[in-house]
């Protein structure tokens, strides 16, 4: 999946709504892109994959550490073919990202010895992104989708409150909650 790919196809979404008329399929690719785009917004970051080999820029701190989970990428989706121009002692942080039930994404190169100069152009090749979309960030796109388009059970224009009506049902927005705690990335000044 290259990074301008939404997190689901219309095959997904009929599938989890269980409808088999195809006939909108090319309208409901094109309201994934824009579901998935809100969720990169919301997060500050992107969960596919980024084309192979992409060199990055970095600008060395005098520390030891570099991140590269820099302007919405969030960091280096795979530990095979990574480069370090000027650098060839480092390991990838989290040292244990590959591992688990959902592979996360590299954060930071650490050098074994000496530092990233202060300054210094730092030019990085490796698979940018994350290992695999994470399956809530798929579902999630989904029910988004299947709210927007009234297919849901959680949409609703007319859940009556004590200050009137509610655009999305308090189960919706717990949803939309959950995904913005569990996936938007900590900014570190």
């Amino acid at each position: 999946m290259a990074i301008t790919d939404s997190y689901f196809t219309a095959e997904d979404y009929r599938a989890a709504k269980g409808l088999l008329d195809d006939s909108e399929d090319d309208l409901i690719e094109l309201q994934a892109v824009a579901i998935s785009r809100y969720q990169e917004k919301v997060s500050g970051q992107y969960f596919n994959a980024d084309e192979a080999g992409l060199t990055r820029r970095f600008v060395g701190n005098g520390t030891s550490v570099l991140r590269v989970d820099q302007d919405g990428c969030p960091g280096i989706a795979s530990a095979e073919g990574v480069t370090v121009t000027g650098h060839t002692a480092y390991e990838l942080f989290p040292l244990n990202a590959a591992l688990g039930p959902e592979p996360k994404p590299y954060t930071a190169i650490v050098l074994t010895s000496g530092v990233f100069t202060a300054g210094e152009i730092v030019d990085v090749e490796a698979d940018w992104g994350w290992p695999a979309v994470p399956a809530l960030v798929k579902e999630v796109g989904i029910e988004l989708l299947a709210i927007w388009r009234g297919q849901s059970a959680r949409s609703t224009n007319n859940m009556a409150e004590i200050d009137g009506v509610v655009a999305m049902s308090p189960l919706a927005m717990s949803l939309v909650k959950r995904f913005v705690s569990a996936y938007t990335k900590v900014r570190v000044a």
